[in-house]
């Protein structure tokens, strides 16, 4: 059973990457959407928007109205389109409901009045300590220190023009540096329309997750291009990322950003460090 599980799980991944691989539009163009909609109530960026729409939407809905169930409707629709951590929703749900947790999240009047756009300062000092300790592996300790709604260590504190302290510290991470969002979507979305121009090209490793052309095209303007890996489980290399630069340079467009995901969405590989590493160092040698 072991063997057929790995095989069918292997099958999967060759497929996604072959269909990947077999999209033949052009990325780095840019589709012309023409509709009369004159007599329309919803404008020309709207309709344009909702034409850009996922391939899959229509799907997805079906499974959303249409859930499938062991027992209660076992020909329902199943949606392989999403990544969902079910596995932890009790332990969240439990967490969430306890009583202390209310306390703690909603105690505070900041919590019901206008405030910093990068969210909570609470929940963000809470996002930087997690971050800290579970991926630099360096917790909260006596030498760190609160100052203007963050934590950071005394000894790496500076002064900024405003008379504001931040940390240089590469071993923390400054509260400070932390925005929180409505999920990844709208957050990829904002940065994109603040960082790059419209009809520059954003670089995701292939295969990736279909929404993110949406979310490049749609607000930001920009054009999605796939870095087709030479080996998709190790990751992109500073040879791929070349190539595919050329190639969107050659057609007169200008790379702006990078955008990786770790894991990656939907293989589920895990880059190496080394990896993340020089993959950031190709982008600050490019200015991407």
């Amino acid at each position: 059973m072991k063997g057929n599980s790995s095989k069918i799980t292997f099958a999967f991944f060759i497929l996604t990457i072959v269909l990947f691989r077999k999209r033949k539009r052009k990325y780095w163009e840019e589709e012309e959407f023409e509709e009369d909609v004159s007599n329309n109530s919803v404008s020309k960026r709207g309709v344009a928007a909702m034409a850009q729409g996922s391939s899959y939407w229509e799907s997805f809905m079906c499974c959303l109205e249409n859930p499938c169930d062991p027992q209660t409707n076992p020909e329902g629709y199943i949606a392989l389109c999403t990544a969902e951590n079910k596995l932890i929703q009790e332990i969240l749900a439990s967490r969430l409901m306890h009583q202390s947790t209310a306390i703690t999240a909603f105690s505070d009047s900041s919590s019901y009045c206008y405030g910093s756009f990068l969210g909570l300062p609470s929940a963000r000092e809470a996002a930087a300590y997690f971050l800290q300790k579970r991926f630099l592996m360096r917790p909260q300790h006596a030498g760190m220190h609160r100052v203007d709604s963050m934590t950071v260590p005394l000894t790496s504190l500076s002064r900024c023009e405003s008379g504001c302290r931040f940390s240089h510290d590469a071993s923390f991470i400054n509260p400070e540096h932390i925005a929180l969002g409505a999920g990844v979507n709208s957050l990829i979305s904002q940065m994109l329309y603040i960082l790059a121009q419209p009809g520059d090209v954003v670089l995701i490793p292939a295969p990736f997750y279909a929404t993110f052309e949406y979310d490049a095209r749609t607000i930001a303007g920009c054009a999605i291009y796939p870095v087709y890996m030479n080996d998709p489980i190790v990751g992109p290399t500073k040879t791929d990322l070349d190539h595919v630069t050329r190639v969107v340079e050659n057609h007169g467009k200008r790379v702006r950003v990078l955008l990786l995901t770790n894991p990656n969405d939907p293989l589920g590989v895990i880059y190496k460090p080394s990896v993340m590493r020089d993959a950031v160092q190709w982008a600050r040698t490019r200015k991407v």
